[in-house]
């Protein structure tokens, strides 16, 4: 068998056998002549098609990349393809197999497995090398091979509204630039990096639109593990949720690093950065070489980075304290980094020009300020005794006016550095300074990290006991922290020590002064209740819950102690505030009412004790809480009716649909009986028909029809947001249950109301893309016009939608009873005709043809075609026959913007039957025929298709 058909064959046999990885199959197939840059190859995580060898490549094959090198393939400028370095694809491919090494980088975890752990981590290890030295065999195959070491690859072409997470697999080929050696670097792979140094790289590479990183960069901070750490400068450890693949072991960064710095790796290429938040410098541009070592958090890598010529930036000290190692802080101070903001005092930024002489003895200065806050920081408490009696300066003299001592001490405090704090204040360190407002937040820190201790001595010190810290959802004091762990004897001495019960605190809605208070009853502290309450707090003052779970997040947590002391079923301190006449009722907007608290706790006796002292009623939470009992919700509902005989409650409309979400006739018709709700109310864009339309199918017919039962609007617009609405027909038609659409018409619904511009359907559109044979048939069988079309054009015709849902039975419905079968609206400018033969549609083509649709209707202007074209994309061979048997234009013009003819499409696409039959069918082959021949051939060439374009050029002979 010989000619273009069989070429066909073996190209698309030979593709098979690649993804395949049968090498034998791939011999045989080359020896039969197949070219082996034929056809293209496909990858799960690649968009765009692959060369034999990328794919080889890729798949780490080194006796399949063997085979078809030694058969010519193309290695860097493949024909067809994506056009990428082969080095690259064999290092990605690499790292896309191998596990992450994390579990080799750090110490033993101490849970008495460190025998079996050995072993664990000896098995992976040598398979981790294993794998490595068969990359680097592979690589250097590839450089045998002619592959180049320093060619950059292009980032894959992606649909441009697609975004990437940087935790994707895919993100260093979509989204960054990189050559062998940075991708190398990346992976810390340094066996790769040490065997691309022996040729001709650019340590250096860097392009600088952002997509790419110099190797040394690269290997200590990839864009990858920037970009998922959203920009802030993590430290290794700290990467290890969301790193991709390759390895974090410190010997492998050393050694990459190593070999970088000896092959002249640039480490003073950061750029400087006047915003103190580096909002321009996404990528860290602004952070040195240095300061990526110092992430590591090894210093035996700062000091090479050091010793190699790396300038410490004023970011260099503040990453120093970030991981906290004081040893890091001295050593760049050592090496002349400068001087920090927060090691400055307030005098020695006041003096604009000083003398030489004044410059260098200010410096020696803040260098030893400096370090004492450093010291003071971590604790090192023989080292600040030493500096200070170097300075010849006092403790106070040195610190007065610098913004570090507090955050320092702050540190200190919540490291628990005890004999640090004792040593400055017991030993009088700090002769002559205030030092009260220094601690600044002090306390809370001792509290927070649970350094009881230090809390007596802070408190003697003058630290200021109300000081706390601003948490996402708020500030918090040192006295609610102390609550909130459950301390009461450290809560005794804040109290003693005059901390604030009656904070004013704001929330979005009103003021909090007893969160104390509230606090220690929801902690359940009974010593510390009473503690409270004896100096005589106000047992009335909001407080806010730290738990979400009574409300979700729907709602403000404010609430009164006694809401709390129901909620927690403390009825000792219940009966104590209703007996000390705490107040029923809370302030406006405050949804945690103590009505709503019996309720939720279903304590029948409490919420009718509430109600005789005044609670109101009217209550949202409560009613929507009191669906879950029947009795409770008419106890409430009766009171409702006393209080308000004939005016609607809104809070009603609330606990009605809150039924419907718990499938609860019952209670539904309960609330229905009093007459108090408007069942045609929306809020927050809803209907109660839309909530009886969306509950669960066992339960929604009962309730759907109570609420039409009760006048619910049949025609009402019952889902509405700022995109689009639905009519409660279309609400209906959405549960795709007949009886429920029956229903809604017997109602009065009307099928093809004016609707106005946000409602994306009609009824016959919605059903057409629900594929909802049956409840069209009842559409329009009441008069539904096939042909409507919303008003919004957002969605294709009736015609169209069942044509996409390959329904045949749908689109013989709606030509029967009279849909134009050439529909087109605004946002599907597909025919009918064309969808069908775009998806292979065989059965609908013919019934559309057989009710008169356009077989020539022109394509879509933007990635259009026309019903030939698309067969002849799809390859569908027969559908192909069909339109050309019913007077299809074999040369149609493309659609404007990316269009094919049907020539050119069959070419792209390897259809090498179709080419034949379309050239059969009257296909322009001459130069001059739109230039179609020209294209055909460069679409089968470039998507690797030889026999294809094989086929075509013999046409020109």
């Amino acid at each position: 068998m010989e000619g273009p058909p069989a070429e066909a064959l073996r190209e698309n046999l030979f593709r098979l056998a690649i993804e395949a990885e049968d090498i034998p199959v791939v011999k045989g197939l080359i020896q039969a002549g197949v070219n082996p840059d034929g056809n293209t190859c496909g990858h799960k995580y690649f968009p765009n098609p692959l060369t034999p060898l990328q794919f080889a490549c890729l798949k780490g094959n080194s006796l399949l990349v063997q085979e078809l090198l030694k058969a010519g393939s193309s290695v860097d400028e493949p024909r067809s393809g994506w056009h990428c370095s082969a080095i690259v694809l064999a290092i990605f491919g690499h790292a896309l197999r191998s596990s992450d090494d994390n579990a080799h980088d750090y110490d033993d975890d101490g849970d008495g497995d460190d025998d079996q752990e050995h072993v664990d981590k000896s098995q992976d290890i040598n398979s981790y090398e294993h794998g490595i030295t068969a990359l680097v065999e592979l690589i250097s195959l590839l450089l045998q091979g002619g592959a180049s070491s320093i060619l950059e690859s292009t980032c894959l072409e992606t649909p441009t509204n697609m975004t990437i997470d940087p935790l994707w697999a895919i993100f260093p080929l979509a989204r960054e630039s990189h050559t062998p050696l940075t991708m190398a670097s990346k992976y810390r792979y340094h066996e790769v990096v040490d065997l691309l140094l022996q040729g001709e790289v650019d340590v250096r590479f860097r392009r600088e639109n952002g997509t790419s990183n110099t190797a040394i960069r690269e290997c200590l901070y990839s864009i990858q593990d920037i970009c998922a750490g959203d920009g802030k400068p993590w430290s290794v450890s700290g990467r290890s949720e969301f790193h991709f693949q390759g390895s974090n072991k410190i010997s492998r960064i050393m050694a990459v690093v190593r070999s970088l710095i000896d092959a002249g790796a640039d480490l003073n290429d950061h750029v400087p950065c006047d915003d103190d938040y580096c909002c321009e410098h996404f990528l860290l541009e602004c952070y040195s070489v240095l300061d990526l070592t110092l992430l590591t958090e090894n210093m035996e890598l700062v000091r090479i980075a050091l010793s190699a010529g790396a300038i410490a930036t004023r970011h260099s000290l503040d990453i120093a304290l970030q991981i906290e190692c004081f040893d890091a802080l001295i050593l760049l101070l050592n090496a002349g980094a400068p001087i920090p903001q927060w090691a400055v005092s307030e005098t020695e930024r006041a003096v604009l020009s000083p003398s030489v002489d004044q410059a260098e003895d200010v410096a020696r200065l803040q260098r030893t300020r400096a370090i004492i806050i450093a010291a003071i920081r971590f604790g090192e408490t023989a080292l600040v005794d030493d500096l200070v009696t170097y300075s010849g300066e006092s403790f106070g003299s040195l610190l007065d006016g610098c913004s570090g001592l507090t955050d320092a001490l702050e540190n200190c405090s919540r490291h628990g550095h005890f004999e640090m704090i004792h040593h400055l204040l017991g030993d009088n360190i700090m002769h002559q300074f205030v030092p009260g407002p220094a601690f600044g937040r002090s306390i809370y820190m001792a509290i927070e990290g649970g350094h009881d201790a230090l809390i007596d001595m802070l408190i003697g010190a003058g630290a200021d006991v109300n000081t706390g810290k601003k948490l996402w959802d708020g500030p918090q004091s040192p006295l609610l922290a102390a609550i909130q762990k459950g301390n009461s004897e450290v809560v005794r001495k804040l109290i003693i020590a005059g901390a604030n019960l009656n904070e004013d605190q704001d929330c979005p809605f009103h003021k909090k002064t007893g969160n104390a208070l509230v606090t220690a009853i929801e902690q359940e502290l009974g010593s510390t209740i009473m503690d409270i309450l004896d100096i005589g707090v106000n047992i009335n003052a909001l407080g806010k819950s730290s738990s979400y779970s009574w409300t979700g997040y729907r709602f403000c947590r404010c609430c009164t102690p006694l809401t709390m002391a129901i909620l927690k079923k403390n009825w000792s301190l219940v009966d104590q505030l209703l007996d000390a006449e705490a107040f029923v009722n809370t302030p406006k907007d405050t949804h945690m009412t103590p009505l709503w608290a019996a309720v939720y706790q279903r304590k029948e006796s409490l919420a009718r004790s509430l109600i005789g002292r005044g609670a109101r009623v009217n209550d949202r939470l409560a009613l929507e809480k009191a669906v879950h009992d029947t009795t409770l919700l008419k106890l409430l509902i009766e009171q409702l009716m006393v209080n308000n005989p004939t005016e609607q409650i809104k809070e009603l409309w609330w606990a009605l649909r809150e039924a419907m979400k718990l499938q609860s006739p019952q209670a539904a018709q309960i609330i229905l009986n009093s007459k108090l709700v408007n069942v045609n109310a929306m809020k927050e864009g809803e209907t109660l028909l839309h909530h009886a339309l969306a509950s669960h199918k066992s339960q929604r017919m009962v309730l759907t029809k109570l609420v039409l039962q009760e006048g619910a609007d049949p025609n009402s617009i019952v889902n509405h947001d700022r995109d689009f609405s639905l009519t409660a027909l279309l609400d209906a038609i959405h549960t795709k249950d007949p009886e429920i659409v029956q229903l809604m018409l017997d109602k009065g619904a009307k099928t093809d109301r004016d609707s106005q511009a946000n409602i994306p359907y009609s009824p016959v559109q919605l059903s057409a893309e629900k594929n909802s044979l049956n409840i069209m048939r009842i559409l329009l069988t009441n008069g539904s016009d096939p042909n409507a079309i919303s008003s919004s054009g957002k969605k294709g015709a009736a015609i169209q939608l069942a044509a996409e849902q390959k329904s045949f039975e749908m689109v013989e419905l709606l030509l029967k009873h009279g849909s134009d079968p050439d529909a087109v609206t605004p946002s599907s400018p597909h025919t009918a005709l064309q969808i069908a033969a775009r998806e292979g549609s065989k059965e609908i083509v013919e019934m559309l043809l057989q009710y008169g649709a356009d077989v020539n209707a022109p394509p879509a202007e933007n990635s259009g075609a026309t019903a030939l074209q698309f067969a002849a994309i799809g390859g569908y061979l027969s559908i192909a026959h069909l339109l050309l048997e019913n007077g299809a234009d074999t040369n149609a013009a493309p659609a404007k913007i990316d269009g094919r003819t049907a020539l050119e499409g069959a070419a792209e696409h390897g259809r090498i039957d179709m080419v034949q039959l379309l050239k059969n069918a009257g296909a322009d082959i001459s130069e001059a025929g739109q230039g179609q021949y020209g294209r055909a051939l460069v679409r089968a060439l470039n998507n690797g298709h030889l026999a294809t374009r094989e086929l075509l050029e013999s046409y020109s002979i």
